[in-house]
């Protein structure tokens, strides 16, 4: 979908700066309105948007003949919420800056003359912002349809969407959306797998790829953390027939699980025992390991079986991760190690018949 952003200021010569930054910021990829008040931008801004045009961000002046910028932010966030705001001025008071955050979803105030680094940034930072947001609502959209359709969902799936909404209903920051969105995430790809409306896309792919992609993607915490890798080069030449997004989400959620409670200069281990077209392959670190509690329900949490309502979520990638072994015929298991307490993650395949 194309999108626009609208620049609003009585002033002409601060228009055309704005447009000639605008332009060498985006070039081609964004559509640019340039409007004199604040009741231009309303028509151009309804006009966009009959005609499907997708518009992130508003940049506006504060005083303005007429309408001033603060009350264009609140009429234009009461008819579209999700659009966020700049407001770029010289002259702004408290009051106005104040009404503009609390009733008009304002990103950030910026004073004249700014500073181009930071218009730039600003802009750009409000324009990611609100894609993720719109893709987070259409997959909470899509999670809604599909639990519609099921007419029958197991305990723990109901407890899921649960918990998804608790989570949208939060206070947004950083750290709690990213959650929200891994969950969404999760969420999404599960409907789809218990509706049996994923196609898989199975390809012939060595388990040292996966492994190698999962630990290429944790390699700043691994090296922070000063983590010994040991695992042999064979299992590049180890192929098992998958879906290539489906198992490179299981090999990323146990390497994640591992690197992450891997205590500083531990060691994470993946070992293998090949026989009779199988392969026997164990991912061991040294972490504090689990509970009795947190191994009695890891991989359960999308099972039949009812939790406890005040459990707190431990490893929800490693249960979708056990789903997804399910669904393509493999097996997966955790448990503790004896050895040095840390957690073991055991997955048996089927060779590709190539191997």
């Amino acid at each position: 979908m194309k999108q626009a952003i609208i620049v609003v200021d009585d002033e002409i010569l601060i228009l055309q700066a704005l447009k000639l930054a605008l332009q060498v910021i985006f070039k081609d990829s964004m559509i640019l309105e340039f409007c004199e008040s604040g009741e231009e931008a309303l028509v151009v801004l309804n006009d966009l948007i009959k005609r499907g045009i997708d518009v992130p961000v508003i940049v506006t002046d504060y005083i303005m003949p007429g309408m001033k910028g603060d009350e264009l932010l609140e009429i234009i966030h009461n008819d579209y919420p999700e659009i966020l705001s700049v407001m770029l001025t010289g002259q702004a008071t408290f009051e106005g800056v104040q009404n503009a955050i609390n009733n008009a979803n304002l990103f950030i105030f910026m004073t004249k003359p700014w500073e181009l680094n930071q218009f730039e940034l600003s802009v750009k930072k409000a324009i990611t912002l609100y894609n993720t947001q719109k893709e987070l609502k259409l997959k909470q959209k899509a999670i809604e349809e599909a639990y519609v359709k099921l007419k029958e969902l197991d305990a723990s799936k109901n407890k899921l969407f649960k918990l998804l909404n608790m989570q949208m209903q939060a206070p947004f920051i950083q750290q709690e959306f990213m959650k929200m969105k891994k969950i969404a995430d999760i969420a999404h790809l599960l409907s789809q797998l218990k509706s049996e409306k994923y196609r898989f896309g199975l390809k012939s792919i060595s388990i040292g790829e996966f492994l190698k992609s999962s630990l290429d993607a944790k390699n700043s915490l691994i090296i922070k953390k000063n983590i010994k890798l040991k695992y042999s080069d064979e299992l590049f030449n180890l192929n098992i027939s998958a879906d290539p997004d489906l198992m490179g989400f299981v090999f990323i959620s146990i390497i994640d699980n591992a690197v992450k409670f891997s205590p500083e200069g531990g060691e994470l281990t993946i070992d293998f025992i090949k026989s009779s077209g199988m392969i026997d392959l164990s991912i061991t670190d040294q972490g504090s390991g689990f509970s009795g509690i947190q191994l009695a329900n890891l991989l359960k949490f999308f099972s039949s079986e009812a939790m406890d309502e005040k459990q707190n979520v431990v490893g929800l990638s490693l249960a979708a991760a056990k789903v997804i072994m399910d669904a393509q015929g493999f097996k997966m298991s955790i448990s503790n190690n004896e050895a040095n307490g840390g957690a073991l993650v055991n997955l048996k395949f089927n060779l590709a018949e190539n191997n």
